[in-house]
């Protein structure tokens, strides 16, 4: 499973409802050691675990998917500045040039 937390972008685990008591949620603790965003229910249990932002009302599809989005958003907006290095590509492209000058 670490290679696939690792490629994952946010965990999710919805419930139905508020009754149900899962056991302690494994996987969902196993992915926020990745930094992986999990949204899930609002259930008791849970509201100790995640960031108020990550948590649903039971049923709540469209909430769910603006969740899902929202953190989407959040993760292309920060890839691209760890992927992309303005300073790097411009000193690059000076040396290109000026080499082939010389």
């Amino acid at each position: 499973m670490p290679n696939e937390y690792k490629k994952s972008w946010v965990y999710v685990l919805p419930f139905r409802e508020t009754l149900y008591i899962p056991p302690l949620p494994f996987t969902m603790i196993e992915a926020m050691s990745y930094s992986v965003p999990v949204v899930s229910t609002a259930m008791p249990q849970f509201k100790e675990l995640l960031p108020k932002k990550y948590l649903i009302g039971p049923e709540d599809y469209k909430t769910l998917a603006s969740k899902i989005d929202q953190i989407f958003s959040e993760k292309q907006s920060v890839s691209l500045p760890m992927n992309y290095f303005p300073e790097e590509i411009a000193n690059e492209f000076i040396e290109l040039v000026l080499s082939n000058h010389k």
